[in-house]
C-alpha cells in the first residue's frame, strides 16, 4: 500500500504531465490554424497563378476549414477533460493547508469557453471565406 507521500508525489508528477499535454494540444491548434491558412491561400494562389477557371477545384479548400475544426475541437475537448481531472487534484492536494487554489481552479469558467469559442469563430470564419473567394479570385 503506498504511503500518503508516495500517492502525492504520483499525483503531483500527474499533474506535471497531464499539464504538459495541455500545452501540447494547444501548441498543435494553434499550428494547424496557421497550417490550414497557409494551405488554403497556397491553393488559390496556385489556381489564380495557373489561370484555372471556376469550377468545383475551387471550392476544395473547403475541406482543410472542415477537417481542421474538427482536429482543433476534438483537442479542446481533450483539454477540457485534462482541466477537469487536474481541478479534483487541487482540491484535493493543493488547497488545503493555506495553499493558494490552483490553476486549473482559479481558470475554470475564465477563458476555457472564450477560447472554443475563439476556435469555433476562426474555423467557421475561415470556411465562410473558402466558400465565397472562388467567386472572387475564379476566373
Amino acid at each position: 500500500m503506498l504511503t500518503q507521500e508516495k500517492q502525492y508525489e504520483q499525483h503531483l508528477e500527474q499533474y506535471k504531465m497531464l499539464r504538459e499535454e495541455i500545452f501540447f494540444h494547444l501548441r498543435e491548434t494553434r499550428k494547424l490554424e496557421i497550417y490550414a491558412v497557409a494551405g488554403v491561400a497556397a491553393l488559390y494562389a496556385w489556381l489564380s497563378t495557373h489561370n484555372v477557371a471556376l469550377s468545383a477545384i475551387w471550392f476544395v479548400g473547403t475541406i482543410i476549414p472542415i477537417f481542421g475544426g474538427i482536429r482543433s475541437l476534438v483537442s479542446l475537448h481533450r483539454i477540457k477533460e485534462i482541466a477537469a481531472y487536474l481541478r479534483e487534484l487541487e482540491n484535493a492536494f493543493f488547497t488545503s493547508n493555506g495553499l493558494p487554489k490552483g490553476w486549473e481552479i482559479y481558470f475554470k469558467g475564465q477563458s476555457r469557453g472564450t477560447m472554443t469559442n475563439i476556435a469555433k469563430g476562426f474555423w467557421v470564419s475561415l470556411l465562410i471565406i473558402t466558400i465565397f473567394a472562388p467567386f472572387f479570385l475564379g476566373k
